[in-house]
């Protein structure tokens, strides 16, 4: 009996697609709990190297940046707060 394979079986190995993930790392503060989260990012280990920070100005954010989310051409961005400093230091 041939039976259907499961079409992602005929896919490499999910991991093989998934050892570099682009993040943007956006800081909108540029302040002290900006600078802080920012560093916290810059020395975070690679660990097993899937994610990649990628260090973008908050001029950088634009619907280019946007639009490569949407496209999946980075899988994900962190995005700190304008303001945040201000924010935390009301608490």
């Amino acid at each position: 009996i041939d039976v259907e394979r499961n079409p992602f079986d005929r896919l490499q190995d999910p991991y093989s697609r998934t050892n570099h993930l682009d993040v943007y790392v956006i800081d909108m503060d540029l302040d002290a709990a900006g600078m802080y989260f920012l560093d916290a990012f810059y020395r975070t280990p690679p660990g097993n190297l899937t994610l990649h920070w990628i260090f973008k100005q908050a001029a950088d954010l634009s619907t280019n940046a946007v639009e490569e989310l949407g496209r999946g051409e980075v899988w994900a961005a962190v995005y700190i707060n304008p303001e945040v400093t201000t924010q935390i230091n009301r608490i």
